[in-house]
């Protein structure tokens, strides 16, 4: 039976619904496409950008990411180097990812990161700390970001579960300096059952996220349906969506405006007044 007739889906979700066993919702992706670590040499050869160089030349602490993420962190974070930036990532495991954003950001920067485990402490050394934090719990995230202080990058690879994300999102994010960027991996997650989620599974932060964007909008909204507060349309500069990762960038975003410049026209009018009276232009 095809997978993309009516009947199929029907069958597949009444299987789902009596528990009998089904693809759907299941993990799609770790496996699938996890690569050896015999082709650093040639991905190091053929780098597009310093993150890239500075994560395939890594040789100390393991650290893993996905490839596509380089070029974003790159991306976001070129114009913090070398200007002494206070940088987190939620979920520290072995230490190779901070020293590789130690290197990327260059001498001055402070590194700090955030684990449930305590063992995770073993990796600290010169320009790295490290924090035990429940993410679970927000007095144990704003515990650990008053002796932080402002941070300027943030990058969440902690549990990858939904309440988590959005709870360090919402403690943080605020606390972050003006012009701040705040980076969530792996929200592949989200699609996936065993994290909690599931698509268009509300509780996400894919969905989280998908609702930000009405929230930086919400000077244009007028529905009840809406939380009419403009905090985030002053603070959130732009959410940006790529593969696997959600990049929310800092404002601060002044109240928008639009104005008119030159002073020669043409009579549009007329036929401006045409097209209303046919229901081919819109009312003003």
């Amino acid at each position: 039976m095809r997978r993309d007739t009516k009947l199929y889906q029907f069958l597949k979700t009444c299987a789902a619904m009596i528990g009998l066993p089904t693809r759907r919702g299941q993990t799609r992706g770790w496996e699938r496409f996890a690569r050896g670590s015999e082709g650093v040499d040639q991905l190091l050869a053929t780098a597009t950008n310093d993150m890239e160089r500075a994560f395939y030349s890594h040789n100390d602490r393991l650290a893993h990411k996905w490839h596509n993420y380089l070029s974003v962190y790159d991306r976001h974070s070129n114009r913090f180097r070398a200007t002494a930036p206070t940088f987190l990532e939620v979920g520290v495991c072995h230490g190779g990812s901070l020293q590789i954003w130690k290197r990327y950001l260059g001498g001055g920067a402070r590194v700090h990161g955030i684990d449930i485990l305590e063992i995770c402490s073993a990796v600290e050394e010169p320009g790295i700390q490290v924090h035990v934090c429940d993410t679970a719990n927000r007095a144990s995230i704003i515990g650990v970001l008053e002796k932080i202080g402002p941070l300027d990058i943030v990058v969440d690879d902690g549990s990858h579960l939904g309440d988590h994300q959005r709870r360090c999102f919402e403690e943080i994010f605020p606390r972050m300096r003006e012009g701040g960027v705040y980076m969530v991996e792996d929200v592949q997650c989200s699609y996936w059952r065993e994290f909690g989620g599931g698509y268009r599974q509300r509780g996400t932060f894919v969905e989280y996220a998908k609702d930000l964007i009405d929230r930086m909008r919400v000077w244009y909204i007028s529905d009840e349906r809406i939380d009419s507060d403009e905090w985030f349309a002053r603070n959130i500069r732009s959410i940006n969506f790529y593969d696997g990762m959600i990049v929310i960038e800092k404002g601060p975003k002044p109240d928008p405006f639009h104005i008119r410049v030159g002073h020669r026209t043409i009579p549009v009018e007329p036929e401006v007044t045409k097209l209303i009276a046919e229901g081919r232009w819109l009312k003003s």
